[in-house]
């Protein structure tokens, strides 16, 4: 198994783990946390390979990414703006 699959698998299933028990507390709207958690770890990834393709980001470019990035994984797992904590 390759590095990058090995740190894929124990993100994913850290993230699950916490899902679940969230959606357990009635903390978030995710009804499959292994799925969400994919789904989270997926985006981040494709966010931070687009925004760093062609090297540095101007520091507003990196900041447009991650609050898009927020913003879907609020709607990810059924949060309001909000809801954060």
């Amino acid at each position: 198994m390759s590095a990058k699959r090995a740190n894929r698998e124990v993100i994913i299933a850290r993230l699950c783990e916490m899902f679940g028990v969230w959606r357990e507390r009635g903390d978030i709207a995710a009804a499959h946390p292994r799925i969400a958690a994919e789904l989270c770890f997926g985006l981040v990834e494709a966010a931070l390979r687009e925004c760093y393709v062609a090297g540095l980001p101007s520091s507003a470019t990196e900041n447009t990414y991650v609050a898009e990035v927020a913003r879907c994984i609020q709607a990810i797992l059924g949060l309001r703006p909000s809801d954060r904590r």
